[in-house]
């Protein structure tokens, strides 16, 4: 994924890698609580689940974009 095109100086790469790494874990652990709290709590942490996997993909196409180009597009 961020393989030899990540430099150590690239300030934006590393931080576009650790916000990417951040998120997917922080999903995963999400869905994992799912099986362990109590049934009111469940939908907002599935909810809360699917809004990170979600994030966790933008901040990977933005790496992939900033590590092809340097530069980001206007949204």
């Amino acid at each position: 994924m961020f393989g030899a095109q990540l430099q150590s100086s690239d300030v934006v790469a590393t931080s576009y890698a650790a916000a990417t790494v951040a998120t997917f874990s922080t999903s995963a652990l999400s869905m994992l609580g799912l099986s362990w709290t109590s049934e009111r709590w469940r939908a907002p942490l599935a909810l809360s689940a699917v809004a990170l996997l979600a994030s966790a993909v933008a901040y990977l196409d933005a790496s992939q974009v900033w590590m092809a180009v340097q530069k980001m597009t206007a949204a």
